[in-house]
């Protein structure tokens, strides 16, 4: 099965329920900046609940919203759909190249990387100022890790969208 990792999609349980409660009085107090938009409100979350030996404790984690999550496609067949957040989409699905498991490896890396560093690894945070684009995105994978593979870009029904007849970007 192929699943949709990221780090909204992973959940661990408080032993030490007093952990939330602590943590909405402090929000009652000092309130987190929020966004007021016409029809909603985004508050910042508070994430940061301290070590969980000091805190009571959290469960394992579990990885939920299955919603986007797909079987393993037949042998000869790869996934071509889109299922990846932003920051973390892999070369072969920006690319449209097909895709299996390794979609999955990619995410769990970069949100591995999200976990250790708090940044993301490839700063796909979109703002008015600095929006989200594929092209970028897959310029800062180069940046870090070189030229996609040749079989890659073979392959991809993208790849004129990212680089010239001549492979170069």
């Amino acid at each position: 099965m192929q699943l949709d990792l990221k780090l909204d999609n992973i959940i661990c349980q408080f032993w030490d329920i007093s952990v939330l409660e602590q943590h909405a009085r402090d929000e009652l107090q000092n309130p987190r900046p929020q966004k007021i938009l016409p029809n909603r409100t985004i508050y910042l979350s508070r994430n940061d609940f301290g070590n969980p030996e000091e805190s009571g404790g959290t469960s394992a984690p579990t990885i939920t919203d299955f919603s986007s999550a797909v079987r393993e496609p037949p042998e000869d067949q790869l996934y071509t759909q889109n299922i990846q957040p932003d920051g973390y989409t892999a070369p072969e699905v920006a690319l449209v190249a097909g895709w299996t498991y390794s979609a999955d490896i990619w995410n769990f890396g970069v949100m591995l990387w999200d976990l250790i560093v708090k940044n993301g690894l490839f700063d796909a945070h979109s703002s008015t100022h600095n929006p989200y684009t594929p092209e970028i995105h897959m310029a800062k994978i180069i940046a870090l890790l070189g030229q996609p593979p040749e079989e890659l870009l073979q392959n991809g029904q993208k790849t004129p969208d990212f680089f010239h007849a001549d492979g170069n970007n």
